[in-house]
């Protein structure tokens, strides 16, 4: 078996070399997570101990080690901030190594056992990745790059307001029915209330916290969030929609009633760095279903077109026959009765009246619908006209905000942008 071994000689070399490869991205992505980081660590050092012939005898039983203590760390570390899937590719890859080189030197002086066979270890890792995924949840890989763009400029010129800074709206979405949300988004939301506030001027992320807001109830208690989140609508144009996650009250007899601005909120600076400090505005009620709050002719610079949705990315537009795309901003995120994304049902109960040239004016259908699959309160009406949009409706009895309320007969007049 010593011959036979001499294949595997460069397992701990490869191993050293995968996870450092690993630290590198981390290092490079500006994500370096300690548990993580102290799993490669240990790996890196179990194959020293091999490579140099460190404690021979204890080498299978210091690799297993090294191979749970990997799993136990990234489990500990998708519990607490969650995990994406390039995370468990290189997971499962490093333990697949540890615990072939295990068998390896296992069976160094003796045949193979069934269990050292190189499936069963590659089974072993692949229950290991398992594990490290089912006790987190998946990250939104998409939070990085908008909080990014928010940041560096990208979206400061994607959005239009108004001269005055006001709140739209503040709706009582959820009553302690907040999933439980990666810890690196909201710690501590399961159970809570969920409240999206919708801003005149698109949100600086930078000066959004959840002191800025204090929530009263019916009977004046006030509450301030434990997070605020402009996930999940975060395509350009979209960032004038807050998410509230905390405990407001219960309804019926004390639901929240009144959301104030009580720290520097600001617009972004190219919208005048205008500061939402001292705003208030009623709320909503729980019982009360979604209503078209803005309806927005958009620049064609802001379109998107032929784009598959996902999490807090809204799908496109098909590029050929869009003459035009209105965005719909509803009070609240909306999907069917049975909490099913929106389809051809619903796009045809969008009318848009239109204004010909000659003064006369019509009633249109979306040809498509875009915006959708990002579970966000945004539909991008795709129309295949080009005469002017003056007003959009929608009937009663489609769509439901996550509360399971009907919407009711709702609509707004279009704003075109420039």
């Amino acid at each position: 078996m010593k011959t036979e071994n001499k294949k595997f000689q460069w397992l701990p070399a490869l191993i050293i070399i995968w996870n450092l490869i690993d630290i590198a991205i981390h290092i490079a992505v500006n994500e370096v997570e300690p548990l993580r980081i102290t799993g490669n660590i240990i790996g890196i050092t179990a194959a020293l101990i091999v490579l140099f012939g460190v404690a021979r005898a204890y080498a299978p039983h210091i690799l297993a080690l090294a191979a749970a203590i990997v799993v136990g760390l990234n489990a500990i570390q998708s519990f607490l901030h969650g995990y994406a899937l390039p995370m468990l590719v290189f997971i499962g890859v490093s333990v697949f190594f540890l615990l072939r080189l295990t068998q390896v030197k296992a069976v160094e002086e003796a045949e193979a056992r069934f269990y050292q066979r190189w499936w069963i270890g590659l089974g072993a890792a692949l229950v290991g990745v398992v594990i490290v995924s089912l006790v987190g949840q998946p990250k939104d890989t998409d939070t990085g790059a908008f909080q990014a763009q928010l940041r560096d400029g990208t979206q400061e010129v994607a959005d239009y307001w108004r001269n005055e800074p006001i709140i739209l709206t503040a709706f009582f979405g959820l009553d302690n029915e907040i999933i439980r949300l990666p810890p690196n988004v909201c710690r501590g939301s399961l159970g809570q209330d969920g409240m999206p506030v919708i801003f005149s001027h698109p949100i600086d992320v930078d000066t959004l916290d959840p002191e800025d807001f204090e929530v009263t109830s019916a009977q004046g208690t006030t509450s301030t969030p434990i997070c605020t989140l402009l996930q999940p609508a975060t395509d350009d144009g979209e960032n004038r929609t807050a998410l509230l996650i905390g405990e407001f009250g219960t309804a019926p007899d004390d639901e929240p009633v009144e959301v104030r601005i009580v720290g520097e909120l600001l617009s972004l600076p190219s919208a005048g760095a205008v500061d939402f400090n001292g705003l208030s505005i009623g709320v909503i009620p729980l019982a009360e279903g979604p209503e078209i709050i803005t309806a927005e002719v958009l620049p064609e610079s802001l379109w998107i077109l032929d784009r598959e949705g996902k999490r807090s990315v809204g799908s496109g537009c098909p590029s050929e026959g869009t003459e035009q795309v209105v965005r719909v901003r509803w009070t609240g995120g909306i999907t069917k009765p049975n909490d099913e994304e929106v389809d051809d049902v619903e796009r045809e109960q969008y009318l848009v009246m239109v204004e010909t040239d000659n003064g006369d004016v019509q009633e249109v259908v979306p040809f498509a619908l875009g915006n959708l699959d990002d579970n966000d309160n945004n539909h991008d009406l795709c129309l295949d006209v080009e005469d002017e949009p003056i007003r959009v409706s929608f009937p009663a009895g489609y769509v439901t905000d996550p509360n399971g309320d009907l919407n009711p007969d709702t609509g707004a007049e279009i704003t075109i942008l420039p």
